[in-house]
């Protein structure tokens, strides 16, 4: 139609545009230059001619993005913004990033931390004319919620005014003149050559070669980590030592190998790599072993790799908003630390780009990474010095000083948090944020994340969720508790799930996290929730601090949480009146759950009897009738022997008294817990499963018509 084209003047002005580009890059290719952003917000038919300019002036480029295109010269790889990962340790001469259709911040965050000293990131937003219409927004929304506006577009488009932005509209351009370094005081190493921080650890682990100890090399993005394991290599070779390289895949040790500078024959003899999976498989003495991206490896994990009798080098960055690297830093460092072969070297300065980099400056303001928590001196310490809210989301757009504060703190706290939990956290509807300010600084104390969980009165819906036949975004909670116990009633109900609450460190013990959490109660009252949920990895400390703020225990993980290693469990709260609560069937899911786990997870046996001591006592027969009836809905529905295997177990030992249950119902049949023992252990190949779990059907199924027929 007519009137979406541009108009004459507009495409005059355009192409003007692409003309004061094309010379602007010109210049820059003379000069040493800071890296820069370049906004690009044109109609869809001259985007790539934006591209074309782009493609002559860089080698290496890659494409992040969901939009087709035709092919250009330079441009080394295409990839949809879900699969940044795969990029992470390569390098690039520049980025076009295509956040037309939303921005995924943990893919934009990751490969601008790709682009080479002088390098561009090109920038394609939507062409509206604020950059805040509903559709720009990347996330995911909870069940029964609608896109809103975007309150991280207005926070993006701030952060990028603050910038030295060149920008290319419709019927607008402007290249500002590029940040040149003054190459007397900030001269880049060579690569060919280590840095003076990196000779440090070159210098370390060659005078330690032969001692058994872990070095952890810490650092921000692009401090040169990955190439610091190449210059490794030499010393490591020249000691005899074979080489073994760890990295989420082979793609991301792709710096390392080209850091060795020796042959690809040369490497192939004294070099191996090793998948995360297959660390504890090794077994040759006389090695040593780099651990790339340890943030990508569960600390758990990396806790049984350090104990290997061989020199070790981790790398990985110190900043939350990558793997589990918080959970490193939180959960695993210090104990490491408390070992007298450990030894930490912290990268400062940065090794492919210039010091003070602008892109650097700007992931760092959208991160909140230059957060330093409030002196202990500043912090009123009376209760009257205390104001608790619920924060209006257009005060963290609007004053940068508590949106450094809100996020730099949640940060600092939190071991599993990414750039997209702070577009989730500012765009969700259902999310809100609580805080603690000092009344005389207003200085942020205290925040806590809540998420407002509930589902509509559909009952067919709550049905198949507990039955596990539907899934629906978001709603964790009640989902959860429903198919916990395949009861559809937890759908009922409304909760204010608190997914992140911390403290600054200098301002705890002084019970404000638990009066922030009565504010949230306040607020959950007056807005007709009857429940306060949350969940984490298990530890006592943090479990005697819910309990002490009459949280319950409602649920036992399966799992080992990836980045803390620890064991999930999730906790509740009562907010008023509650009595046709069914909090008994959650018990008894506890119950079993314990007495199951004490055999498949014995490991983890001290947590469990923790646990058991805060479920109430329920009669065993009650106990044994709901195993019953969950072994019925499994002979009667297609849920699989994994989801049931607690209440089957629990109902095959609470008949070990019975003979039938110790001896062959007929021919060679298996007894119920012989057969149910064999089909949780690991590794069944598909065939054996199948015939393993028919075969526990017709037992399960005899057994409960023999004791019907009494």
């Amino acid at each position: 139609m007519a009137e979406n084209l541009p108009n004459n003047n507009a495409i005059q002005s355009l192409q003007q545009g692409l003309e004061a580009f094309n010379e602007w890059l010109n210049v820059r290719s003379t000069l040493a230059c800071h890296r820069q952003i370049v906004t690009l917000s044109v109609n869809a038919k001259h985007i790539f001619d934006c591209l074309q300019v782009l493609d002559k002036h860089y080698n290496q480029i890659l494409y992040v993005g969901n939009s087709e295109f035709e092919s250009l010269d330079n441009i080394a790889s295409k990839i949809e913004p879900k699969q940044y990962k795969k990029m992470l340790g390569q390098q690039v001469d520049a980025l076009i990033f295509d956040a037309r259709m939303g921005i995924n911040l943990n893919a934009l965050i990751a490969t601008i931390g790709l682009i080479n000293h002088s390098g561009i990131c090109l920038l394609i937003l939507p062409e509206s004319d604020e950059g805040n219409s509903a559709n720009t927004s990347a996330i995911s929304l909870s069940f029964g919620y609608q896109k809103p506006e975007s309150w991280f577009n207005k926070k993006l488009l701030n952060v990028l005014n603050e910038q030295v932005l060149a920008s290319i509209s419709q019927d607008n351009w402007r290249f500002p003149p590029s940040l040149i370094i003054d190459m007397s005081e900030n001269v880049l190493t060579e690569e060919i050559n280590p840095s003076t921080e990196q000779q440090k650890v070159i210098t370390f682990f060659s005078n330690n070669i032969h001692k058994k100890n872990t070095l952890i090399v810490m650092g921000a993005r692009g401090r040169g980590k990955s190439t610091l394991l190449g210059f490794l290599h030499a010393p490591a070779t020249e000691a005899n030592k074979h080489v073994y390289i760890c990295a989420p895949s082979k793609t991301h040790a792709k710096q390392f190998y080209s850091s060795c500078g020796v042959s690809d024959n040369y490497l192939q003899k004294t070099t191996s790599f090793v998948a995360p999976e297959d660390l504890n498989d090794i077994e040759e003495k006389d090695a040593v072993l780099f651990i790339d991206e340890m943030a990508s490896i569960a600390p758990n994990f990396l806790k049984n790799v350090i104990t290997q009798n061989m020199p070790i080098v981790m790398t990985g960055t110190n900043i939350g908003y990558e793997g589990s690297a918080k959970g490193f830093v939180q959960r695993l460092l210090p104990s490491m630390l408390s070992e007298p072969t450990s030894y930490v070297f912290t990268l400062n300065t940065p090794f492919r780009w210039y010091k003070e980099d602008p892109l650097e400056s700007f992931t760092n303001t959208l991160l909140a990474n230059d957060f330093e928590c409030t002196d202990q001196k500043l912090i009123n310490t009376t209760k009257e010095g205390h104001h608790f809210y619920l924060l209006d989301k257009s005060i963290l757009i609007n004053e940068s000083n508590i949106y450094e504060q809100v996020f730099g703190l949640l940060n600092l706290s939190h071991y599993q948090t990414h750039p997209n939990d702070i577009v989730r956290m500012l765009d969700s509807p259902d999310h809100q944020i609580f805080v603690c300010a000092d009344t005389d600084t207003n200085n942020i104390l205290a925040v806590a994340c809540i998420i407002v969980e509930g589902i509509s009165d559909d009952k067919v819906l709550a049905e198949n969720i507990s039955k596990g036949k539907r899934r629906v975004q978001g709603q964790m909670t009640p989902q959860t508790l429903s198919y916990y116990t395949f009861s559809p009633q937890y759908c009922d109900y409304q909760y204010y799930r608190i997914s992140r609450i911390t403290v600054s460190t200098e301002a705890r013990r002084q019970g404000i996290g638990s009066q922030l959490l009565l504010t949230i109660k306040s607020y959950a009252l007056l807005n007709g929730v009857s429940f306060l949920s949350t969940s984490f990895g298990f530890t006592s400390e943090l479990f005697t601090f819910w309990q002490q703020n009459k949280f319950t225990l409602a649920k036992i993980g399966q799992r080992v949480d990836s980045a803390s290693g620890t064991r999930s469990i999730m906790m509740l709260a009562s907010v008023r009146d509650t009595s046709s609560y069914p909090k008994q069937l959650l018990n008894m899911r506890l119950l079993m759950d314990i007495k199951f786990l004490r055999v498949i997870k014995p490991h983890i046996s001290e947590t469990l009897e923790e646990l058991e001591k805060h479920i109430p006592n329920t009669n065993n027969n009650d106990l044994a009738l709901y195993a019953k009836q969950i072994c019925l809905l499994y002979l009667d529905s297609n849920m699989n022997f994994k989801q049931l295997a607690f209440a089957i177990f629990y109902y095959a030992t609470s008949l070990s008294s019975e003979p039938s249950n110790l001896i062959d119902l007929q021919n060679d049949t298996p007894a119920l817990l012989t057969l149910c023992l064999a089909l949780i252990q690991k590794n069944l190949s598909k065939k054996h499963k199948i015939a393993l779990e028919s075969k526990l059907k017709i037992v399960l199924k005899q057994q409960i018509n023999k004791l019907n027929d009494r």
